[in-house]
């Protein structure tokens, strides 16, 4: 921000950019507009690297009856609520970001955003702290017990024999080629 407002001021209308009271349109400031694409690249990396994480946690961390309850919760954390938090603290700063950026304070409002995202680390680190004696079904901790994976091995691809299915068993079974899958 420091070194878009240090570029000046261009004596050209930005058609892009809100009408002022005089009805001009706010002048373009000498940046260019491909450096947006650093942030957007970092925040797209973070959120490949992020949600399916989470939803993996959500996953392997609840009651089997739950995950379907627990991944729902899960996507409205992921999507609906930032969303929400974002709206809030869009109106809460709007007095620091007027429509000629330039007039504004955004050196703040990003300062804000930080607090607010040190915060929110601080309250998930505590909250996972408390997490950490949990425990799940059959008294393992929670999260520690892996998901089985319902994908076929490649021996039962191949027609190999694999051991018997028992009642309640959710793993997978091949026998001469036929897949049958269990549920409990």
């Amino acid at each position: 921000e420091y070194f878009r407002k240090q570029g000046g001021v261009l004596p050209i209308g930005s058609k892009c950019a809100p009408l002022l009271p005089d009805g001009q349109h706010v002048e373009m400031s000498d940046f260019s507009a491909f450096w947006m694409s650093v942030p957007y690249a970092m925040i797209g990396i973070g959120e490949v690297l992020v949600n399916p994480v989470l939803q993996h946690v959500a996953y392997a961390g609840a009651d089997p009856s739950m995950r379907s309850l627990m991944q729902a919760f899960n996507l409205f954390a992921m999507g609906g609520l930032p969303n929400a938090v974002s709206a809030a603290m869009t109106q809460a700063t709007a007095s620091f970001v007027p429509n000629d950026l330039n007039q504004g304070n955004l050196p703040l409002v990003y300062l804000i955003n930080i607090v607010f995202g040190v915060l929110g680390c601080l309250v998930y680190m505590r909250l996972s702290s408390l997490r950490k004696g949990a425990q799940g079904p059959q008294g393992t901790p929670c999260g520690a017990k892996d998901v089985e994976s319902p994908v076929v091995q490649l021996p039962a691809l191949l027609g190999e024999r694999s051991e018997k299915p028992v009642a309640g068993d959710t793993k997978v079974h091949a026998e001469a080629g036929d897949v049958a899958v269990l549920q409990a």
